[in-house]
């Protein structure tokens, strides 16, 4: 297995075949909400049912204002693909929603558009902000990890120091003065100047907070913490779950009243406060009656309209409605998590989730799913020719291509994980995967193209110095070559058995590879020799712009540069690991990409992070004289 797919094995386990993506290259295009049952009746867009009821309005995107830092733009998911961890608003027309990688999305009644919340304190980096909460649009609270605060004023977000550095998770106030912040082991609250800890909360981990009024807050957190502000004092944290109470992580709180406040688990229990006592309305056992998932699909959070009208959703996109009677589950088309939900009174209902997922709930079963990612997938290389013409490959025999916009090409030749591609015109594209999976396209078809090949091993870069001249490497030191008419083994000089992740070269005659610990070798076109890149550490990839400009990167952040004679190592910026390599004609223009979303570029003279506000593993890497793209994780696709 490649180098850098064996070390995303745990972050690329949910992987599928993408449907159409429709997205420009500046995150250009537009959103197609569904409904299921719309589609099942086949309703017409200018007056769709949902079960005998009207559907919610669709959702927008403003694609000229998909999320971007100055250097990149998402161009799928839209607006992007974090996890969002928290929405919250104040109106029908003023609703945010929250997540990793420092994204804040706002909807104005008809279109969601993208900013970027403070980043972190130490060091420029973007802040995983967790809880929003906000009591007019121009005061709105966001608290995350490593004690970070945000304020909205009505024009721009702005960093206010909270005192603290441990992680913060909810947020909620009763006005602009009276706010409060909780997190692990630490209440803040927020007097409208300052941010001062709150004695109290027992030492708890605490997820949530929620209240009716001044003197009248809650906050619940792990091992059945709940705790109660009486306005003077909080009370304390453990003891108050009856006989049978769950002793579970209360990620939710949610209320109309004093004596009406819910609070929902990670264990899939779901409490009520009478305003006397905490009871367990239900619990594991009821809710792997309906799950799809067989048992207890953990809450993420949860919000209400009315003592009859409360919503509560969580993993795998479970989400369920109170009808002040019973809890019913709300079958949505998504297998997304769900980790925040809210709603304005008689309006809107909006969840949020993982990759970026946003969805409009209602208690008749009707759901928009706001994204155009139809499934998760990781996205593991891409090649270009022009502007209009690039391919992309990765899980499942995924295969995509962008000719002005993004689309999946339908094509059943293979299911095997592809993993690299290249192309000598846009008639002639070669892509490599798992299990010797070589595929060709002729500028019609993708057909399979292993004439000759007498290996199953996994495939994980191809290039070519023509059409008759393509070389692919792969595991246990595999390297193959096709000569116009067949592939054969071409390891003249090589006999290691070191897997070998990247191929490239300037011609015919000067190629370079490269693999696990340090392997680095050079063919002349006919001989391959073994060369000392100065590290031990995994090279994942290699790029030149000529025979005496080429580049190598790897595991730890390693980058090695050889300049005709000799390789030597490059001052890197980063430890993240590196899993490509790619640049312009110019020497003075080349990127990197790997790890967390890490982006790196070279001016010539240094190299220097290129903030992506992507979290995922970014793995494909390319593009021609005007864009540059790089794909990853979780059908990433970013676009400089």
């Amino acid at each position: 297995m490649n180098h850098k797919i064996a070390k995303l094995t745990g972050l690329l386990a949910s992987t599928a075949v993408v449907a159409a993506l429709g997205v420009g290259p500046e995150g250009c295009g537009s959103s197609h909400p569904t409904d299921t049952d719309a589609a099942t009746d086949g309703g017409g867009d200018a007056a769709m049912l949902c079960d005998g009821h009207p559907c919610p309005p669709p959702i927008g995107f403003d694609a000229s204002t998909s999320a971007c830092t100055a250097d990149w733009c998402w161009a799928n998911p839209l607006p992007q693909g974090n996890t969002l961890t928290g929405v919250w608003g104040t109106s029908s027309s003023d609703v945010w929603a929250i997540g990793q990688g420092g994204v804040a999305l706002h909807f104005d009644g008809m279109t969601w558009s993208a900013s970027n919340l403070p980043a972190s304190p130490d060091g420029g980096q973007p802040a995983t902000y967790v809880g929003i909460w906000s009591s007019a649009p121009t005061d709105v609270w966001a608290v995350g990890a490593a004690g970070v605060t945000a304020h909205y004023d009505g024009s721009a977000w702005s960093a206010l120091g909270s005192g603290v550095t441990t992680d913060l998770s909810a947020v909620w106030g009763s006005a602009s003065n009276d706010v409060w912040a909780v997190g692990a082991g630490v209440i803040l609250h927020w007097n409208g100047s300052v941010w001062l800890q709150s004695k109290g909360g027992d030492g708890a981990v605490l997820y949530s907070v929620w209240g009716s009024a001044t003197n009248d807050v809650w906050a619940g957190g792990e091992y059945g913490a709940i705790g109660h502000w009486n306005g003077t004092t909080w009370g304390s944290f453990y003891g108050n779950l009856p006989d049978g109470g769950a002793v579970d992580s209360y990620v939710g709180i949610w209320g109309t009243s004093f004596t009406d406040v819910w609070a929902v688990g990670q264990s899939a229990n779901i409490m009520h406060w009478d305003g006397s006592a905490w009871t367990v309305l239900v619990g594991p056992s009821y809710f792997h009656t309906f799950s799809a998932q067989g048992c207890c699909a953990p809450f993420g959070g949860i919000w209400g309209d009315a003592t009859n009208d409360v919503w509560a959703v969580g993993a795998a996109g479970s989400a369920w409605h109170w009808d002040g009677t019973i809890w019913l589950q709300d079958v949505l088309t998504i297998t997304s998590d769900l980790n925040a939900v809210w709603g304005m009174p008689g309006g809107t209902v909006w969840a949020v989730g993982s990759e970026g997922t946003i969805v409009q709930l209602q208690a008749n079963g009707a759901a928009t799913i706001s994204s155009d990612v139809a499934e998760t997938m990781s996205i593991t290389a891409l090649w270009s020719v022009s502007e209009d013409d690039v391919w992309a490959v990765g899980d499942q025999g995924t295969l995509l291509h962008y000719n002005g916009v993004w689309s999946a090409v339908n094509d059943a030749t293979s299911t095997n994980l592809l993993e690299g591609v290249w192309g000598a015109a846009s008639n002639d594209v070669w892509a490599v995967g798992d299990a010797g999976t070589i595929l060709h396209w002729n500028g019609k078809v993708w057909s399979s193209a292993t004439n000759g090949l007498t290996t199953q091993a996994e495939l994980t870069s191809v290039w070519g110095a023509s059409s008759t001249d393509v070389w692919a490497v792969g595991a246990s030191g595999t390297i193959v070559q096709w000569n116009g008419m067949t592939w054969s083994p071409a390891t003249a000089g090589w006999t290691g058995v070191a897997s070998l992740a990247g191929i490239w070269g300037s011609s015919a005659t000067d190629i370079w590879a490269v693999g696990a610990a340090g392997t680095l070798i050079h063919s002349n076109g006919s001989q391959w020799s073994v060369m000392n890149p100065g590290t031990f550490d995994d090279l994942e990839a290699v790029w030149g712009t000529s025979s005496t400009d080429v580049w190598a990167v790897g595991a730890f952040g390693t980058i090695v540069h050889y300049d005709g004679t000799s390789w030597t190592p490059s001052p890197s910026p980063t430890s993240s690991s590196l899993f490509n390599v790619w640049g312009r004609s110019s020497p003075s223009e080349v990127w990197a990409v790997g790890a967390e979303g890490t982006a790196l570029k070279w001016d010539g003279a240094t190299w220097s992070t290129s903030v992506t506000s992507s979290v995922e593993p970014l793995l494909g890497l390319g593009g021609n004289g005007v864009d540059v793209w790089t794909t990853g994780a979780a059908a990433v696709i970013l676009h400089h």
